[in-house]
């Protein structure tokens, strides 16, 4: 016998466990004879059957205890035991006061009744004691009680039974799976837990149902996923329950159906055979049968591939979706591509002796080319007479020498360049201009004060910021090291004395000049006539040295104070860098952080359930193909670091003293003192600025291939080398079912491999129809590897479609599931359809609601779908899409355009998008267009899943895609159609309004205009 406690939730699963308690009194006596099967049922109705505090746990809220729950919602107050803000939705939960008789098939409601602390608290002590019971009970102890000797499993297993139909059971069988699995880490034993959770009847109408089963299944689907994390509240305890694994090892799912048979008359004929499966899986000894054959399922389940390689992820549904996202996956791989890129970049290296030798050069405190002989260039004057000083002062002297008749000459040219220091008074025309040295010297100051820092910015993106190999990080240590080397500069330049080098050669001069005078009028005369011009010579050029390089050593000195005010402006300005810098690599980290969220965000799990060909082993082998060897990899990655952040370059490189221009770096702590980096929502949807985009986008080009690629089964056709058999093999693997017949008596059959050939499996072509030659080959194998399967009718009937359906069953045990989410959409109403996702039915830590420029997508799509050319094909209107035809069903036509994963290529690349040019270019079918715009009801807008959005806001995004703004401000003004503008004088009436402040507003997308009211809305080019 097993050790086993069967939980039942809501009516389903306490009426479950009633009939597995009249079948153990009827055959054992009561439950006081069989102590090693424990049962219990959860509900929030009082007509579940059972009876006993050890038996049924009755989950209420009062009325009092409900209104103030609500209240804390609404007015935001913290509530530690629930935390309710971040899952309870009050408008779900619409007009309910208390929750006394049911969860009214509100999902929300349920899991808000599970969930109270109250009730919560009695249902896991209740748990606790039956456990606590299992754990204890001996094989003596059963056998005592049991009227004979018996063996006890040494493994506990747990049952939950619940229907997905309902709102208490749909709402809080995740929750207990892993309440269930938190309380089993306290026994001293192996615990497996099975969930067995039902389906509606196919031919059911009930939206309720159908809509909680929806959501029920979408939500076992996205934590059935590796990874996921299952975070939630209990108010047991004071921490997060935060839990990566499935909520159950089993979870079966079954239904009414039977393909091939009749179905169970009702439900009630269902809880009965699964209360027959529950108390022969307790007390029959064939389970080991069993087990073997339920370890096989999951061994299919979980752990298989598929012959392509990609991992095979069954998630326990009848029907299998087979997916191919290429834009996904092109996405995830230009993220990855961003990521490895920024990653690469923003590595912390040390810059290298020749690139720190660069900088040293360009700034002039190294090199052939040093900072005081830059101050002496004549690049600074600031008349722009280009005045060369040093010229001016060679020439001088030379001019001196060759006009010389005695030494008084030499003392006229001393003070001529004393005049071009400022000291001194002009006396002759031929005078430089007082001070003129000095101001080419400090227009030399200013000129490199100025470019400079430019310079140094421009050879930093150069060497450093646009170089992969190098990337950020050297460059700030670079330009850390370049600050201490300036400043050290400084330092020594401001201890040195150029007085004492002047007043040295300053003395040289002299003594020349001395030593000349006294030549000529003392012993110059004393020699030959030959020789005295020759001595004469020699001593002016003596002079002329030494005057040089006192002229020299003043010009040094003026440069060497000039020079000291450049190195201290330099170093405030190399301030100024390292932190544009750091900003730069703040940015660069935020979006490295959004690349790796938005990657994140792009593995999502799917909207619709099934089986989603693309993880990440999906993206690394297609980024693989694209990228194979590292050398690929690392000049794709410097291209998109040149190309993809060029505005950014630009950007670093605007002048370092314009600080208000420089809107990168206001743009960065604008967004730092916001927060942006600490917040919880997906960063790149806050960073949709040209930057991001440009780089984003230049990674996503180098994926276009992948668009290209076609479906899975195509890639896995030309790649299988025997197709049949590999087809087959896949097909074998397709889907697993539980084994439920209950009109089979012999429920432990082995498992028969060649009876699972057929099976439910979905095949989505995306553009390509099986009317191709591939199509054609795909078809062929597939009804090859069918073998015996009676459904040639299908084959048939679908082989012209873009879709094939296999229908099929498993090992022999006929029972029909889910056909696919599709059909459950099909069988809900546009209406319902639209308050599932909008009213955030499905729980807000799903965060499964679609974001809005998806709905802004699809609402475009789907009203170009509607403008299309139709046709009447055998007296029925069908959409022509290049060769493939759809039914014009709008609702159907919708989901057709929703399943297209690029819906702006698919049309881009068909009829729609030229028809829509075409009308868009003619004023008189503009007008035809337009008209059938307007007209579309609110009843047609609900149907694309978006609530709340107006017909003149429709019309604006619908208009927005025809590109043609000129023809309709024409169209509006013959129309003489005039959109209302909405005026607050004060802003008073605005707060009141609820607008932020006073002004014009446009009265169909409420952009604010300012003081005044155009003509046209820039934003939905409204009259």
């Amino acid at each position: 016998m097993r050790r086993a406690l069967i939980i039942g939730l809501g009516g389903c699963g306490c009426r479950v466990v009633r009939l597995v308690k009249e079948r153990v009194e009827w055959r054992y006596g009561g439950l006081d004879k069989t102590p090693f099967l424990q049962l219990m049922g959860v509900d929030t109705a009082l007509d579940a059957g059972l009876e006993g505090e050890d038996l049924f746990v009755h989950i209420t809220v009062s009325r009092e205890g409900y209104r103030r729950l609500i209240d804390d919602v609404r007015q935001h107050r913290d509530r530690p035991d629930l935390e309710p803000q971040t899952w309870l939705d009050v408008t779900v939960i619409g007009d309910k006061t208390e929750v006394s008789e049911g969860a009214g098939g509100i999902r929300m409601v349920g899991r808000t009744a599970f969930l109270f602390p109250s009730n919560f608290n009695r249902t896991v002590q209740l748990i606790r004691q039956k456990l606590d019971k299992l754990r204890t009970l001996t094989i003596s102890d059963a056998s005592q009680a049991f009227g004979q000797t018996i063996g006890l499993s040494n493994e506990l297993f747990i049952y939950v039974v619940a229907t997905l139909c309902a709102g208490t059971g749909s709402s809080a069988f995740l929750d207990m799976g892993y309440l269930i699995k938190r309380q089993a880490e306290y026994l001293n034993l192996p615990v497996t837990t099975v969930a067995i959770v039902t389906l509606p009847p196919l031919n059911t109408t009930d939206t309720i149902k159908l809509r909680n089963t929806y959501g029920s299944l979408c939500e076992l689907d996205y934590f059935s996923r590796d990874g996921i994390v299952y975070r939630a509240k209990f108010p047991d305890e004071p921490r997060w329950l935060e839990r990566s694994d499935r909520p159950y090892n089993f979870v079966y799912i079954v239904a009414p159906d039977r393909y091939g048979k009749s179905a169970l008359p009702d439900h009630f004929a269902l809880e009965a055979a699964i209360a027959e499966y529950l108390f022969t899986d307790v007390f029959l000894d064939e389970t080991k049968v069993r087990d073997a054959r339920r370890e096989d399922m999951v061994s299919h389940a979980f752990h298989l591939k598929m012959p392509d390689g990609a991992p095979y992820r069954f998630l326990t549904f009848g029907m299998s979706l087979l997916q191919f996202p290429v834009q996904q996956i092109q996405e995830a791989c230009a993220y990855q591509l961003v990521k490895e890129t920024l990653s690469e970049w923003l590595t912390e290296r040390e810059p290298s002796v020749i690139e720190l030798e660069a900088l040293y050069r360009e700034i002039g405190i190294s090199g052939e080319n040093p900072l005081r002989q830059r101050l002496l260039s004549p690049e600074g004057d600031p008349r722009g007479q280009n005045y060369d000083i040093v010229a001016v002062v060679r020439n001088r002297l030379e001019q001196a020498v060759r006009n010389y008749r005695e030494p008084f000459d030499l003392d006229i040219v001393q003070r001529q360049i004393l005049v071009g220091f400022g000291e001194g008074e002009v006396s002759a025309e031929g005078d430089i201009p007082l001070g003129r040295f000095k101001q080419v010297i400090e227009g030399n100051r200013e000129r490199l004060k100025r470019t400079l820092p430019n310079d140094l910015m421009a050879s930093l993106c150069e060497r450093f910021l646009m170089r992969l190999s190098i990337g950020i990080g050297a460059a700030l240590k670079a330009v850390q090291k370049l600050k201490e080397a300036v400043t050290e500069r400084a330092k020594s330049l401001k201890e040195s004395k150029p007085e004492d080098t002047v007043e040295f050669v300053e003395s040289q001069r002299n003594r020349w000049r001395d030593v000349l005078e006294s030549a000529e009028r003392d012993w110059l005369l004393k020699f030959p006539i030959p020789y005295r011009g020759l001595v004469r010579r020699r001593l002016l050029r003596r002079w002329q040295d030494a005057a040089y390089e006192w002229a020299m050593a003043k010009l040094e000195a003026h440069a060497l104070k000039e020079e000291i005010a450049i190195l201290d402006e330099l170093a405030r300005a190399i301030d100024l860098i390292e932190r544009r810098l750091r900003h730069l690599q703040d940015y660069g980290r935020a979006m490295q952080q959004a690349a790796q969220e938005s990657y994140e965000f792009t593995l999502r799990p799917p909207r619709l359930p099934g089986i989603l060909i693309f993880d990440e082993g999906v993206v690394r082998r297609e980024y693989e193909r694209i990228l194979p060897t590292e050398e690929q990899k690392q000049a794709v990655m410097n291209d998109l670091l040149r190309d993809g952040l060029r505005e950014v370059w630009e950007a670093a490189r605007v002048p370092i003293e314009r600080r208000d221009e420089n809107w990168l770096d206001n743009d960065l702590e604008v967004q730092r003192r916001a927060g942006w980096l600490r917040s919880e929502k997906q960063i790149f949807k806050r960073l949709q600025d040209r930057f991001w985009k440009a780089f984003f986008e230049t990674a996503k080009k180098r994926f276009e291939g992948i668009r290209e690629r076609g479906d899975v089964i195509e890639r896995f056709m030309e790649r299988a080398t025997d197709p049949e058999m590999q087809l087959r093999s896949l097909l074998d693997e397709a889907a697993v079912f539980l084994p439920l017949n209950d009109s089979e008596s012999n429920y432990q059959q082995d498992f028969i491999r060649e009876r699972q050939i057929k099976r439910w499996v979905f095949w989505s072509w995306g553009k390509d129809t099986p009317t191709g030659e591939r199509g054609k080959e795909f078809a062929s194998a597939l009804q090859k590897a069918a073998g015996q399967t009676t459904e040639q009718e299908e084959f048939e009937r679908l082989s012209d479609t873009t879709t094939i359906l296999v229908l099929t069953e498993w090992g022999g045990f006929p029972l029909r599931l889910i056909h696919g989410v599709a059909d459950f959409v099909n069988r809900i109403s546009a209406q319902e359809r639209a308050k599932m996702w909008s009213r955030a039915d499905l729980p807000k830590w799903l965060r499964l609601t679609p974001p809005d420029p998806r709905c802004e997508e699809l609402l475009v799509a789907a009203i170009a779908w509607r403008l299309a050319e139709t046709e009447e094909v055998a007296g029925k209107r069908v959409l022509v899409v290049g060769t493939d035809r759809f039914s014009t069903d709008f609702p159907t036509a919708v989901r057709q355009v929703e399943e297209d994963i690029d819906t702006r290529r698919r049309i881009q690349h068909r009829v729609i998008q030229p028809y829509l040019q075409q009308k868009s270019g003619n004023e008189s079918t503009l007008e035809q267009l337009l008209d059938q715009l307007l007209n579309l009801t609110e009843q047609d807008l609900n149907m694309l899943g978006i609530e709340g959005l107006t017909k003149e806001q429709a019309k604006s995004i619908a208009l927005r895609f025809i590109r043609r703004t000129e023809l309709l401000r024409r169209y509006y003004e013959k129309r003489g159609e005039l959109a209302p503008a909405i005026h607050f004088a004060t802003e008073e009436d605005a707060k009141k309004a609820k607008y932020p402040r006073a002004g014009y507003y446009c009265a169909n997308c409420h952009y604010y205009f300012g003081i005044s009211c155009p003509k046209f809305c820039p934003r939905c080019q409204t009259v």
